[in-house]
């Protein structure tokens, strides 16, 4: 490998062959045995990319804190996380998909309230074991 950014290219797309890219093919592979469906999202761009107004900038590496004109100051790796999930809720489903993709993730956590997209909770409601 030469230095610099000739290679830069070829070095990103090693990086999801190693540990990490073998697990995410397992787990989707397991996911898919038992019928769950497996969601990729581009990660590209996410540590240039503010959450908040989508304004790309190019960072180094070592700039650890981003700083949006839009006033967002964030650690660069929870905009990044942020960033992603932006992208994920932004896909467009059939409701009754999106529904029951809620009602799997409030049953497999273990939420004790059933799923009401437009139920606001006060601090008066009560759980009931």
């Amino acid at each position: 490998m030469t230095q610099g950014g000739e290679n830069r290219g070829l070095n990103r797309n090693l990086q999801n062959t190693g540990t990490l890219g073998r697990f995410a093919r397992f787990l989707a592979y397991k996911a898919e045995l038992v019928g769950k469906k497996v969601i990729e999202i581009s990660e590209n761009n996410t540590t240039k990319e503010c959450c908040v107004c989508g304004r790309k900038e190019d960072r180094p590496l070592h700039e650890r804190t981003v700083r949006c004109d839009c006033g967002n100051v964030m650690d660069r790796d929870k905009n990044s996380a942020v960033d992603l999930l932006n992208r994920f809720l932004s896909q467009e489903r059939p409701v009754d998909e999106q529904s029951s993709f809620w009602e799997d993730f409030l049953r497999q956590t273990g939420s004790r309230y059933a799923y009401e997209p437009t139920l606001k909770y006060s601090q008066e409601t009560t759980c009931e074991s």
